[in-house]
């Protein structure tokens, strides 16, 4: 599961906590450098539109 702009890693905790495999892109390094630090899985600095993906979940707020 792709999760676009991660930032410090809660919801990709959350996803992965709820047996998903959590991909995490942001644009922030900073906020990659947090995620990285308190949870576990891949979290790389970038623009989502290079990932690609099968299917596509949006979901804001």
């Amino acid at each position: 599961m792709l999760n676009v702009g991660c930032g410090p890693g809660f919801d990709a905790e959350l996803l992965r906590k709820r047996g998903h495999k959590v991909f995490g892109v942001d644009l922030c390094w900073k906020m990659l450098q947090l995620s990285r630090k308190h949870f576990p899985g891949s979290f790389v600095e970038g623009d989502s539109g290079d990932c690609h993906f099968a299917r596509l979940l949006m979901a804001f707020g």
